[in-house]
């Protein structure tokens, strides 16, 4: 179809009025003002011609004798309405050339390529009518060479002011950032991964994944991307900026340029995060490297922030005036790339800085190097006060500190599963120093190579400590002990452990604080004999003296149930079967006559038994369903499952020494009726059935005869074989297959009823990847037994 220089409209075919109908309309380039009808075929004038309803496609076409661009201009103002489709060559680009905007509600299916072009303060604007399944920065420019500034190009992807959510992919590359990008709302900004180790000195040849690379320091602009509205998501992306180079032997005298905040997400008044809506912030997949300083989160509303590699030299994570929600989970400082930035990040880098920050939790984290690993501190953002509250911190091991935690502040705080390991000089594992009240509730913990106490709180309050072990205290060999408890401070003890204080005959506990509960293990020899019973809000601990732990139960030989003289770790015996155990097994259950093992669970609940391994815990398993009474067999997926009706399915490949099908014979209820599998050296697919020529000839499609999608009979054979017979006549006939069309012809004209049969190897990717096939899908049929 072809809409000429006189608005003649030429179809090939038929015309239909039906708006479901999708006409192609190549764009005039040479149009000086595509947003003006100047019967030349330009945009306006084929917005005009097709109207608002009828589907059309604007083919922008690229004419290599143009240059590298083939431009399409406005200067004036122009909507492409939504029932348009944009197609372009490479090489084609959309310029606004002027204060007016140019507005697209259509369809944009283009990849990664250069579609736009800003030359004044105009912009191409979207709505929640646009049709976009991703955004690429390529479509305004974006080189990802690490030479060319991005920065304009990334901005206007960012803020491309779709309504609803924006999803921009920054495909893999380098992209050099001279300024910094702004996220106002409803923004899903992904790249492609990052690579961990790489070398400090050597970025520009070593690119992998999305890597944004800010070149330019704090004093140019204090953060590389500003998060201000909500709804904003930022994963699987590198953040990479400069820093001098490895100074060599002297490494105690490399200090690094202050970088501008790899992110800042704070609420922009009016329009921010502490509205009452919905997940606001989310970080995810980033490494950021040779920043001084990472993410700062402030006086905002509700933020989840997982998986964060990389290496700060001053501040990996600063929150502050967050009322709820705040989700931390998996961050990894590490020193990526030379090693040099350790000896500054042990005198000058804390790991997490807590201002006010509510009800939140932090897991899952892991630090090295740096002076504290996490800072409590009093709140500076707007209309926050004191420290964190109701905050749970679990699975923290910060490695070779100064000091563990730095508790500065009022705080309320829930600490599970804590490693601190000091440094040779570290100071302290946990310090909390203020004349505000606060509590800390401490479980699970070890505590290694303090300089001086391990725990020192002089916080007022209440603090609780359970399964805590404090090694090695004391360095300074100044008679520090492991806990220091100023005035008015009470310490609660369960099953707490201290070893190895330096020097001094260091005590366990000093200060005028109180300390209660219970420390140090208690062991015994011989035989203990109870004529009643015997109680403990202990452990137990049978052939050996270490503790056991609180309400357990150790036993160092096997135990026996119903017999003195245990075969395995585990021996339950109702009677003597005169049997022996297996060599490597852990459990026998015994009994001279029946006997089974009973799974007891609810109605609707299952039964199971589960195996593992190193690599799993539950790498597989057999499972019952009560509520259906079948029986599935899973190691990572439900691979077979017996239902209550006998049906068994296999998800799998089945090898069998014979088969059969099995049913009542159909004309006497007494007798079984056995039919054997059809079994061949190929994996044969079988098609068949009946047709009747018209005027010698029939056309069958595999696909629909077989109640198969379009596409199937094709993704699914391999070396096709036809048969075919005439059924109600003498005529020769013979049958060919392209793709999926069986084609079957007679020596003469006639109308004969022909029966057919397509036999096909399987050619698909389940068959491929079966042990006993080859690469092509071939049946391999002869194995060695001890293959």
């Amino acid at each position: 179809m072809v809409l000429n220089d006189s608005g003649d409209l030429n179809i090939v075919g038929n015309l239909t009025t039906d708006n479901q109908v999708n006409y192609v309309y190549c764009v005039n380039s040479s149009s000086v003002d595509q947003g003006v009808d100047d019967d030349n075929n330009s945009v306006k004038d084929i917005i005009d011609a097709v109207g608002a309803t009828n589907k059309a496609t604007l083919y922008f076409r690229h004419d290599p004798s143009s240059g590298e661009f083939t431009d399409y201009t406005f200067t004036t103002a122009e909507t492409i309405p939504s029932n348009f489709t944009l197609k372009f060559d490479r090489g084609a680009r959309l310029v606004v050339a002027s204060v007016n905007d140019v507005t697209l509600q259509c369809n944009i299916p283009v990849g990664p390529q250069q579609i736009f072009k800003l030359d004044s303060t105009g912009e191409i604007v979207f709505t929640e009518d646009t049709t976009i399944p991703e955004v690429y920065p390529q479509w305004w420019g974006a080189k990802a060479d690490g030479t060319t500034d991005d920065t304009t190009a990334l901005n206007a992807a960012i803020q491309c002011g779709i309504s609803s959510l924006s999803k921009v992919h920054i495909i893999g590359g380098r992209y050099r950032l001279a300024d910094s990008l702004l996220i106002d709302e409803n923004v899903y900004v992904f790249g492609d991964g990052y690579r961990s180790k790489r070398d400090n000195t050597d970025f520009e040849n070593e690119v992998f994944g999305t890597i944004l690379y800010f070149d330019y320091d704090a004093a140019t602009h204090p953060y590389a991307i500003e998060v201000k509205g909500t709804h904003v998501t930022i994963r699987d992306i590198e953040f990479e900026t400069n820093q001098p180079a490895y100074p060599g032997a002297d490494e105690a005298t490399w200090t690094p340029t202050t970088s501008p905040w790899a992110i800042y997400a704070w609420r922009d008044t009016g329009a921010g995060y502490q509205a009452d809506d919905a997940n606001k912030l989310t970080l995810k997949g980033l490494m950021i490297r040779n920043f001084t300083h990472g993410i700062k989160l402030w006086d905002l509303q509700g933020a989840t922030i997982e998986d964060i590699h990389g290496t700060c030299f001053n501040q990996f994570l600063y929150a502050d005036g967050i009322p709820d929600a705040l989700h931390i989970r998996g961050l990894h400082d590490w020193a990526y790339g030379d090693g040099y930035a350790s000896t500054y990040k042990k005198a000058n880098a804390d790991f997490i800085t807590l201002g006010r920050v509510d009800g939140g939790t932090i897991e899952d984290i892991f630090c090295i190097y740096v002076k504290t690993g996490i800072v409590t501190d009093r709140s500076e953002a707007a209309g926050s006060s004191g420290g964190p509250e109701r905050l749970n911190l679990s699975n923290i091991y910060l490695d070779q500190v100064d000091v563990g935690m730095s508790l500065t502040d009022a705080h309320t705080l829930v600490v599970s599963n804590l490693a601190i390991y000091c440094i040779t000089t570290g100071i302290k594992t946990i310090i909390s120093d203020t004349t505000s009240p606060g509590l800390l509730f401490l479980s699970n913990a070890d505590i290694t190579g303090p300089d001086e106490y391990a725990i020192d709180l002089r916080v007022p309050g209440q603090n609780m400590l359970s399964n805590v072990r404090i090694r090695d205290y004391n360095g300074d060999n100044a008679g520090y002990t492991a806990i220091y408890a100023a005035n008015s401070v009470v310490v609660h003890l369960d099953n707490l452990s201290v070893y190895t204080a330096n020097g001094n005959g260091a005590a366990v506990y000093s200060g005028p604080g109180t300390v209660t509960g219970d420390f140090g293990e208690s062991s015994y020899a011989g035989d203990i004999n109870f004529d009643g019973y015997l109680t403990t809000v202990g452990g137990v601990h049978v052939g050996g003296t270490t503790n056991p732990g609180t309400d357990n139960l150790v036993v160092d030989g096997d135990v026996g149930i119903g017999t003195s003289a245990p075969e395995k770790k585990l021996h339950v015996m109702a009677s003597d079967a005169s049997a022996t155990a297996k060599a490597d097994a852990v459990a026998v259950f015994e009994n001279n006559g029946d006997l089974s093992i009973n799974l007891l669970s609810g109605t609707n609940n299952n039964g199971a038994i589960a195996f593992g391994d190193p690599a799993s815990g539950y790498a597989g398993y057999i499972l019952y369903k009560h509520s259906d009474d079948s029986f599935t067999w899973n190691n990572g997926a439900d691979n077979m499952t017996l239902n209550s009706s006998g049906d068994l399915s296999i998800t799998g490949a089945l090898s069998k020494g014979s088969g059969s099908f099995k049913i009542t014979h159909p004309l006497d209820e007494n007798k079984w009726l056995y039919h054997s599998f059809i079994e061949g050296p190929k994996a044969d697919l079988i098609y068949r059935g009946a047709v009747k020529l018209s005027d010698g000839n029939a056309v069958i499609d595999l696909n629909a005869e077989s109640g198969m999608t379009a596409g199937t009979f094709e993704a699914l054979t391999q070396d096709v074989q036809v048969f075919a017979q005439n059924q109600s006549g003498w005529t020769p006939v013979k049958g060919s297959v392209s793709g999926a069309t069986l084609t079957i012809t007679s020596k003469d004209p006639c109308d004969d009823v022909i029966n057919w049969l397509v036999v096909a190897e399987r050619a698909d990717d389940t068959i491929k990847a079966w042990s006993l096939t080859d690469n092509d899908g071939h049946l391999i049929p002869e194995w060695p037994k001890n293959n």
